[in-house]
């Protein structure tokens, strides 16, 4: 029984207990609330940890009054790889040494759903940006213009004698959410 009610019918009224009986139907109270739910594409946010040297992070705002900022981070293409991969324990490992691993995951495509450039499944571009990343990856971010990603929330927290930045909630700068 779907209703376009903020509030979903109660499945024991009597009403709809008489349905029941009398057709022979199980009753499914379907409202606003659960229809959202089913219709909402907006995947999980994605979490991970980073550790960027100090000088590797330069950070941005339009206005002394704006609460928004943002920050432009120097980050590997293993880090990249690793922060994006479909595997949540390798995301959350930022002193990882050995990348191999990273070379069996695939990339977790949820984290493209707020990609602020648009995602064009039949561009021309995108194999040569995987061309670059295989043949050339030192030059990616001089070929394709890096990467953005999109956090509700940055923690940045010193380590290292304060020499590095741990990153945090997001995915930039201690715990991310991307």
């Amino acid at each position: 029984m779907v209703s376009n009610e903020n509030i979903e019918l109660d499945k024991n009224d009597h009403h709809l207990k008489q349905l029941e009986d009398i057709y022979g139907l199980e009753v499914i109270p379907i409202g606003l609330p659960h229809i959202s739910k089913i219709m909402s594409i907006r995947p999980s946010p994605v979490s991970c940890e980073l550790v960027v040297d100090k000088d590797a992070v330069l950070s941005f705002s339009e206005s002394s009054i704006s609460s928004s900022k943002s920050y432009v981070l120097r980050l590997s293409i293993s880090e990249l790889v690793r922060i994006t991969c479909n595997d949540s324990e390798l995301r959350d490992k930022y002193n990882i040494e050995d990348y191999l691993p990273l070379s069996k995951r695939d990339i977790d495509y949820s984290i493209l759903f707020d990609n602020v450039r648009g995602l064009v499944l039949r561009s021309k571009i995108n194999p040569n940006i995987s061309k670059s990343l295989k043949e050339e990856p030192s030059k990616f971010f001089l070929y394709n213009n890096g990467v953005t990603i999109v956090a509700d929330d940055i923690v940045a927290d010193p380590i290292n004698a304060n020499k590095k930045e741990q990153e945090g909630p997001f995915s930039i700068i201690k715990r991310i959410k991307i």
